[in-house]
């Protein structure tokens, strides 16, 4: 344990950098994370229109209702998200593979494996996501009366998770 007088300065300096404290500061550190890396797409309006183009298909193929959208968002955003790190971090393999076969180990290869475990979070929250969205749309499906896109949707999901 340190001095008393460093324990107090310790505890101003603390009091000095508690983050921002407006609303309008609180905003902005809020969206930080959607600003860079992968979760920068997900504002993409290419990125909304495709998973709602995939949304309605998924709809149209399984003949259940509207109320379901929600649910399948969540699903078919976590399966493109996964999608994408997955395609990344595959680059990054390679890429990482190239380095190694021209034998240039240097801080490339560094930052290399930085971005490979960034790729390797991102790909564990997607599944995360993806497993607790899949979950949510088979609670809403047990709920729903016995019908047969109810066992379609219960059938596709099955097979999904094996």
């Amino acid at each position: 344990m340190g001095s008393t007088r460093k324990q107090e300065a310790n505890r101003r300096n603390a009091q000095k950098s508690t983050g921002p404290r407006s609303p309008t500061g609180l905003a902005r550190a809020s969206r930080n994370a959607l600003k860079h890396g992968l979760a920068a797409a997900d504002r993409d309006s290419g990125h909304a229109s495709m998973v709602g183009e995939l949304v309605q298909d998924l709809l149209d193929e399984l003949e259940i209702s509207q109320e379901y959208v929600p649910e399948l968002r969540a699903i078919i955003e976590a399966e493109v998200n996964l999608l994408r790190a997955r395609s990344i971090r595959a680059s990054l393999l390679q890429d990482l593979l190239n380095q190694i076969k021209e034998d240039a180990l240097d801080a490339s290869v560094v930052a290399l494996l930085a971005q490979l475990t960034r790729a390797d979070r991102y790909e564990r929250r997607a599944l995360s996501r993806r497993k607790f969205a899949v979950r949510d749309l088979t609670k809403a499906l047990n709920e729903l009366s016995v019908s047969p896109a109810g066992d379609e949707v219960r059938r596709l999901l099955n097979w999904r998770a094996a």
